[in-house]
């Protein structure tokens, strides 16, 4: 199946009010990507495995977790990273 636009703008609109739950509770996701997006048969947007998320109120982490084609630069240098690679 090939998405149109406007149901593109739509899982990512959802996608972000995801992230942006996840945010506000200074949890990191850390491995999002497609494969991590689910469809209800209803067409609500599920984000899932949440196996490598991160509490980030004690400040940043210094981890390298997630997969590799989707890793943000910060955790390949093992550079401290926040809530920002979520959005990489």
């Amino acid at each position: 199946h090939q998405f149109k636009e406007d149901q593109i703008a739509y899982v990512c609109q959802e996608m972000l009010f995801g992230i942006r739950h996840l945010h506000r509770n200074n949890i990191a996701h850390r491995d999002l990507k497609s494969a991590n997006v689910m469809l209800t048969v209803d067409g609500q947007v599920k984000l899932i495995d949440f196996g490598l998320c991160c509490d980030m109120s004690e400040g940043e982490q210094v981890h390298m977790v997630g997969s590799p084609f989707w890793i943000p630069p910060e955790m390949v240098r093992r550079e401290p990273h926040g809530l920002a690679v979520d959005v990489w």
